[in-house]
């Protein structure tokens, strides 16, 4: 079963949620509480705080990441370990140099700084996407791309290629990894009898979707929520609201969950509350924006000159909350 919570307001999924898993602890039925990589720390505490509760034996905050080493260290595919970055870094580089005269379109870029590091985000996004060297080498015959495009695919064709030839024997790509728990997925019962909660996401690649699909074929029940106007299930679009662009990624992210099944239950959240920052959301974007005269006591406008500058503050502001109120 697929469930999928939606609301303009995070906190009405995620109330949701915990009183979801609060039932499931009280029948003794485990919860997974599936949330990104960087967001398992805090959903831990937050879990924990919340939840009132010490220890929580049949709750586990989980990721890809983490449901892929369940997995396989238990069905097998782990024994290869991940390449680090660094590791990613010195190997990209030896087939730069390896195949200098092979790569007329990045030759002028090999000893640029940086340009290893883009390297890796753009075989990272290739692999994410679900695409390999076979699709790229196919992109190149399209005969609506030009030539320089397709000089360029032809080349990240081989340096990919090549990238994976050298792994194969000893590592893994952390990407590919996910591939692989989708074929171990079927053979992994136990999942059947654990509800999964997932939080936080505003969309999901290739390979996390074919791992949702895995999943939902083996019988798991998983509850979404998504940070979405209700309003834009019902018209199946984003272009009929005024603010209706703001839930793009959200709205294809409902969009791939319709792709597994149509037999999705929808639980939508209307009833916002009116406060300063509803009004704020309901208005910022809006082409005849209504007027407060109110002076805000939770909105703060700041100007900063540079996107450094913005996340210094942010940061700097965030402790000074974290101090002040304990």
């Amino acid at each position: 079963m697929l469930k999928l919570i939606v609301s303009r307001n995070i906190d009405y999924g995620i109330k949701y949620i915990y009183e979801k898993i609060i039932n499931n602890l009280k029948s003794g039925k485990i919860s997974y509480f599936f949330v990104p990589d960087q967001y398992t720390l805090f959903s831990d505490i937050n879990l924990m705080n919340s939840l009132n509760m010490e220890s929580i034996v049949d709750v586990k905050v989980k990721s890809f990441t983490s449901l892929s080493s369940e997995v396989l260290s238990k069905y097998g595919g782990i024994k290869r370990n991940i390449i680090t970055d660094s590791g990613k870094s010195m190997l990209l580089k030896s087939i730069l140099l390896r195949n200098e005269e092979s790569l007329p379109s990045f030759r002028k870029n090999l000893n640029s700084k940086g340009f290893v590091s883009e390297l890796i985000d753009t075989i990272k996004e290739i692999k994410d996407s679900g695409a390999n060297e076979s699709i790229l080498r196919e992109l190149v015959s399209s005969e609506n791309l030009d030539e320089d495009l397709k000089a360029k695919l032809l080349e990240i064709s081989l340096i990919l290629n090549e990238y994976n030839d050298k792994i194969s024997e000893h590592y893994i790509d952390g990407s590919d990894r996910l591939e692989i728990l989708s074929e171990k997925i079927p053979e992994a019962y136990e999942l059947k009898n654990i509800d999964f909660f997932f939080s936080y996401f505003n969309d999901l690649n290739a390979r996390e979707i074919e791992v949702i699909e895995q999943l939902y074929e083996l019988g798991v029940n998983m509850t979404f929520s998504l940070i979405l106007d209700p309003a834009l299930i019902d018209i199946d679009r984003t272009d009929m609201t005024e603010d209706g662009e703001l839930f793009e990624s959200s709205f294809n992210f409902y969009r791939k969950l319709k792709r597994i099944t149509e037999d999705i239950e929808i639980i939508k959240f209307n009833d916002i509350k009116k406060d300063e920052i509803s009004f704020l959301t309901d208005n910022l974007f809006s082409y005849k924006p209504k007027s407060n005269t109110a002076v805000p006591e939770s909105i703060e406008l700041i100007r900063t000159a540079n996107t450094e500058e913005e996340v210094r503050f942010t940061a700097e502001k965030i402790k000074e909350i974290v101090i002040k109120d304990n």
